[in-house]
Order: C-alpha cells, then sequence, then structure tokens
C-alpha cells in the first residue's frame, strides 16, 4: 500500500460517497518512492491513525484535523509524526486497548 484515504462517511447522502479528507501517500512523507505502508491501525478512541511502513512508523492525530463538516469542499491538512525511535521497516501496529497512547509496533 502506498496511500491510504481518509473518507469522512458522515458527508453521505443519496449516491454520493462522501468527502476525502486526506490522502496520506508515505512516498511523500519519507521522500522515497520505494516507501511502502505495510500495516494500519486507528486508535480505540478513532482520533489518531498509525502506519507501518518500510521507512519506519508514523501517527496523524487526527483529532487536530479540525474538520468543517459543513463546508463539504474543506481540505485538510494533516501531518504525521514519524516515530524516530523505530527507522527501520515496520510490518504492523497495534493501539494498546487500556492505553489510549501505547502503540505496539
Amino acid at each position: 500500500i502506498c496511500k491510504v484515504i481518509l473518507t469522512d462517511l458522515r458527508m453521505m447522502t443519496g449516491q454520493v460517497e462522501g468527502r476525502v479528507l486526506q490522502t496520506l501517500d508515505v512516498h511523500k512523507l519519507a521522500g522515497h518512492a520505494e516507501t511502502e505502508i505495510k500495516r494500519i491501525a486507528f486508535a480505540p478512541s478513532g482520533f489518531k491513525l498509525a502506519a507501518g511502513s518500510t521507512k519506519g512508523a508514523f501517527v496523524w492525530d487526527l483529532d487536530q484535523a479540525n474538520i468543517d463538516l459543513t463546508d463539504p469542499t474543506a481540505v485538510v491538512d494533516l501531518q504525521p509524526s514519524q516515530l524516530n525511535a523505530h527507522q527501520a521497516t515496520v510490518f504492523d501496529v497495534a493501539w494498546g486497548d487500556t492505553d489510549p497512547e501505547f502503540l505496539v509496533l
């Protein structure tokens, strides 16, 4: 996987498929064309998204997006944090269920 597309399904009406909030492109994040996302996982709260990739792990804080649901043309620009403790390939990510800040790589 090279891209993850976050879509707000709350905007669905009739045949409309929802609004794309952001396309998370790991190629652009790590600055390397061969970067691939291996696994993604939402935190239990639903406000954070972690991705394991061939260039380490990234976390997006979706709560900081300030999404305006009344404006279907609004663009969301989410910048992830790269977890510096692990820069090699991360094949799997999982959030702890008792501690919302606990992430297993």
